[in-house]
C-alpha cells in the first residue's frame, strides 16, 4: 500500500494548526482502559491549509465558539454537565495572530456538525462551507429556536454557501476507499471517514513536492492511544447519547484501522483534533529528572537559526545538558548523554582541527558531567544505563569511565560507529564511543507509537521511561520521553533535534549554509529533521508536558546552579 507519488511541479499545502480551545474529556468515556474519572484537558484543533500554487485558503475544522453559551440550550447543558470547556483563543482570533481575516478564507471544510467542531461560522461570511452529504440527514426537520430542544441552530451553515459532498463516486487512496482529490491536482483529498458521526471527513494533505503528507483525523479518534491499538472504543458510559462516542461503533472502528495504516507509512503526520499521551496507571511508575553540566560551547548564532537578533552579541555560549532520570520505584540510574569531554586532547584529531580550532567557536569543558555528577555523590559506577542520544562529540563525553554502565544505543547508528576513527583517520567519532560487550543496540523501527511520535521503546516496561526515534539530525538520533509524576506530567529530552529554542517554537527556521560551505546544514536529513520537530510542537500542546533541548540557553541562564542541576531536580509540571 503506498499513497499517489509526486508528479512533476507537484502542488502541495502548508499546514498551520490553529488554536481553537480546550475541552476536558473523561478517559473512560473514550478508551476502554481509561482510569474512571481521569479527565484529559485536550485541544480542538482547527487547521489552516495554504495551497502553494493557489491563492486560497482553506480551514478544516472552526474548533470551539468563543461565546459557548450562544450555543442552543441542548448543547450549553451538556458542556456544563459534561464537556467543560476553556477557550482563550478561538479560530478567529488564531488566523489573526497571522495576519488573517475570516473573510479571507474560501473554503471551510468542516469534519462533522459536533459543536465542538463548528465555532462561530458566521464570520465566514466570504466562504464556501464544505461538509459531508450524510450530515444533511441531522440537519431535516425544525432546528433550534423554532425546537428548543434542537442541538442545531438554524443559522448554523449558510444554505447558499454550503456544499453538501456526496462520496458516492470518490475514488480509493492508500487505504481509504473513498477520497475527492479536492484541487483535481493531487495536493488535497477530502476522506470520507464513516462511523463517528453522518458526514464525518478527514484531510490528507501532500505537504511537500517529494513524499510528504498530513492527515487531519477529526474525531475518527478521541485518543491517540485508539491509533495505535493500544486502546479500545470505550462502551456504556452514560455521558454519550449513543452506546459510545461514536454512532457505528464498528464503521469507526475499521475507519482507525485504515489511519493506523497510513500513518505507518514513511513521511505520513496523523493529527487527530485531541492528541493526548498514554494515561496514567494505578500506582504508575515515574522518574525524577535532574540537569547535568556537560560542558560549553560559544559560536555564532546565526550558525543554527535564519533570524539572529540583529542587537544580540555575534556568538551565543550554549550549553550541552545531559540529564540524570531515577526510576521512582527500582531505583535505577539512566543517564541521557554525556556532554563534552574534559581531556578534550584525546578526541579524534578531526574534531580538534575543525572545531576547537575554528576563529568562532570556543569549547569549555571545565565542569563536565563526571564532576556534575559529583556535586550529588554520585559515580560513574553508581550509573545503570548510559543512553547517548548520538555520537556528536558535544553528546558522547568520555564514555570509557562508565565501567559497570549498560550503554543504550539506536541499531541505526552502527554504520556511523564502523566508519569511526582511527578506522576512518578523518572522522570526527571514534569507534570506541560504545562497549562491545555493554551496548544494547535497539532496533526502533518495530516500536510502537507515543503521542505524535511514530516509534518510541517502552524502555522499563511500565510507562515511565520511552526511548523515541527521532530522525534527521543523525542517523540513531534518539530522544528521551519520561514521565515526572504518577498523575500526569511529563519531560521530553530533545537532545539535538533542533539547536535553538526559536525554532522549537516556530519563531525561526534551521540554518543552510555558512561562508564557507552554501550547502551546509547542522541536520544531514534537513526536511525528516522539521518533520519531527512539528511532531515536537505537537507535543507541547498537551498540558504538563515540559520540552527541553540539549543547548538551551535561556532556560541554562535562568537555572544555572540552581535546584534544577543534581543533586536537585527538575520540576514537574
Amino acid at each position: 500500500m503506498s499513497l499517489p507519488p509526486p508528479a512533476e511541479n507537484q502542488a502541495f499545502c502548508d499546514v498551520s494548526a490553529l488554536e481553537a480551545g480546550l475541552i476536558d474529556l473523561l478517559d473512560d468515556m473514550f478508551i476502554n482502559n481509561g482510569v474512571p474519572g481521569h479527565v484529559t484537558t485536550a485541544p480542538s484543533l482547527s487547521f489552516l491549509i495554504r495551497h502553494s500554487q493557489r491563492d486560497e485558503k482553506f480551514v478544516f475544522d472552526l474548533g470551539i465558539r468563543k461565546d459557548w453559551e450562544n450555543h442552543p440550550p441542548a448543547i450549553v447543558e451538556w458542556v456544563k454537565n459534561t464537556y467543560p470547556v476553556n477557550v482563550k483563543q478561538d479560530v478567529v482570533e488564531s488566523l489573526q495572530k497571522g495576519g488573517l481575516q475570516p473573510s479571507d478564507i474560501k473554503y471551510v471544510c468542516l469534519s462533522h456538525l459536533h459543536w465542538d467542531h463548528t465555532g462561530d461560522t458566521r464570520p465566514f461570511s466570504n466562504s464556501t462551507f464544505l461538509i459531508g452529504g450524510a450530515a444533511q440527514s441531522l440537519l431535516q426537520g425544525s432546528k433550534y429556536p423554532d425546537d428548543p430542544n434542537g442541538r442545531f441552530a438554524s443559522d448554523l451553515l449558510p444554505p447558499d454557501r454550503t456544499n453538501f459532498l456526496d462520496p458516492s463516486d470518490w475514488k480509493p487512496i492508500g487505504p481509504f476507499p473513498r477520497s475527492l482529490d479536492f484541487y483535481g491536482d493531487g495536493s488535497l483529498y477530502i476522506i470520507d471517514a464513516p462511523g463517528h458521526l453522518p458526514g464525518h471527513v478527514n484531510i490528507l494533505a501532500r505537504t511537500s513536492q517529494d513524499g510528504g503528507w498530513i492527515f487531519l483525523g477529526g474525531d475518527s479518534a478521541h485518543h491517540w492511544n485508539l491509533i495505535t491499538f493500544e486502546s479500545q472504543v470505550a462502551v456504556g458510559h452514560s455521558g454519550h447519547l449513543h452506546t459510545c462516542a461514536h454512532v457505528d461503533k464498528e464503521a469507526a472502528e475499521e475507519h482507525i484501522r485504515y489511519i493506523n495504516a497510513v500513518w505507518k507509512l514513511p513521511r505520513v503526520q496523523s493529527k487527530e483534533t485531541k492528541m493526548t499521551l498514554p494515561i496514567p496507571a494505578t500506582n504508575q511508575a515515574y522518574c525524577t529528572v535532574s540537569a547535568l553540566e556537560g560542558g560549553q560551547m560559544t559560536a555564532p548564532e546565526d550558525l543554527f537559526i535564519t533570524n539572529p537578533v540583529p542587537d544580540f552579541s555575534k556568538s551565543i555560549t550554549l550549553p550541552s545538558l545531559c540529564f540524570l532520570i531515577q526510576h521512582s520505584t527500582n531505583g535505577h540510574k539512566f543517564l541521557f548523554d554525556l556532554g563534552i569531554r574534559r581531556d578534550m586532547e584525546n578526541y579524534p584529531p578531526a574534531v580538534q582541527k575543525t572545531i576547537f580550532k575554528a576563529p568562532s567557536v570556543l569549547v569549555d569543558a571545565s565542569q563536565d558531567c563526571i564532576s556534575s555528577l559529583a556535586k550529588g555523590d554520585t559515580k560513574p559506577d553508581d550509573i545503570d544505563y548510559v543512553c547517548i542520544s548520538h555520537i556528536h562529540w558535544d553528546h558522547t563525553g568520555d564514555s570509557s569511565v562508565f565501567t559497570k554502565s549498560t550503554f543504550i544505543a539506536n541499531e541505526a547508528c552502527r554504520p556511523l560507529l564502523s566508519q569511526g576513527y582511527p578506522t576512518v583517520p578523518d572522522a570526527t567519532h571514534s569507534t570506541d564511543i560504545y562497549p562491545t560487550h555493554r551496548t544494547r543496540y535497539l532496533d526502533l523501527t518495530d516500536s510502537p507509537a507515543i503521542g505524535p511520535f511514530p516509534h518510541a521503546l517502552d524502555f522499563y516496561g511500565d510507562g515511565s521511561l520511552y526511548i523515541v526515534d527521532s530522525p534527521g539530525h543523525l542517523p540513531g538520533h534518539v530522544n528521551v520521553l519520561t514521565r515526572t509524576s504518577s498523575d500526569g506530567a511529563w519531560i521530553y529530552l530533545a537532545a539535538d533535534s533542533a539547536h535553538h529554542w526559536k525554532i522549537i517554537t516556530g519563531e525561526s527556521s534551521i540554518k543552510v549554509g555558512t561562508p564557507w560551505n552554501p550547502t551546509f546544514c547542522l541536520h544531514v536529513d534537513k526536511k525528516r529533521a522539521e518533520e519531527h520537530i512539528d511532531r515536537i510542537r505537537e507535543l507541547l500542546k498537551i498540558p504538563r508536558v515540559r520540552v527541553m533541548i540539549a543547548h538551551e540557553l535561556a532556560w541554562y541562564v535562568e537555572n544555572k546552579g540552581g535546584s534544577a542541576f543534581w543533586p536537585g531536580k527538575i520540576f514537574s509540571l
